[in-house]
């Protein structure tokens, strides 16, 4: 794909992945999620898009590298406070070394959406950012019917969580 093709690439899909990654991670990490997105779609060396099934094709990737990269920042998060954990354990007169906002989710919106697993925190995710059940559907590789059964089981569990009747859920 040339340069002036991928910035008109870039100019349609950048809006809707930062939405999706900003209602899971603060705006810098958000940001930087979005960053490494594109630049995995660059070297990916893909084709411009020359109809409206490509473009969903390459909407749909493009949420799925999203999802992997938002993935891999929840685990590094995860292993983070856990060694912080076990080096406070080796000194336990010591203050503990990790801060809430060095977990997943300084706020309490992305604390609860951090107890979700990860597919329902990519549905949920869509579904903030607006995409229809058909684009969903799209997105997720799968039929409207599942979409809209992943959709309404993620907001399913995501109500136990913030009341407080469930500790995660599946992903």
């Amino acid at each position: 794909m040339e340069p002036e093709d991928f910035e008109k690439l870039y100019d349609v899909l950048c809006p809707r992945l930062l939405c999706c990654a900003r209602s899971q991670l603060d705006d810098a990490t958000a940001d930087d999620v979005v960053a490494a997105t594109f630049e995995t779609l660059w070297k990916k060396g893909l084709a411009f898009p020359g109809d409206q099934r490509e473009w969903r094709r390459i909407v749909s990737l493009a949420h799925q590298v999203l999802k992997g990269h938002i993935g891999n920042e929840y685990r590094s998060r995860q292993r983070r406070a856990s060694l912080w954990r076990r080096l406070a354990s080796h000194h336990p007169g010591d203050e503990p070394c990790v801060e809430a906002a060095d977990l997943p989710g300084g706020d309490s919106v992305t604390r609860w959406l951090s107890r979700l697993g990860e597919n329902d925190r990519h549905v949920i995710a869509l579904f903030h950012a607006g995409y229809s059940v058909e684009e969903m559907a799209q997105i997720l590789r799968c039929s409207v019917a599942a979409a809209t059964r992943r959709r309404d089981r993620a907001r399913q569990r995501l109500r136990k969580i913030v009341s407080g009747r469930e500790a995660g859920g599946s992903g």
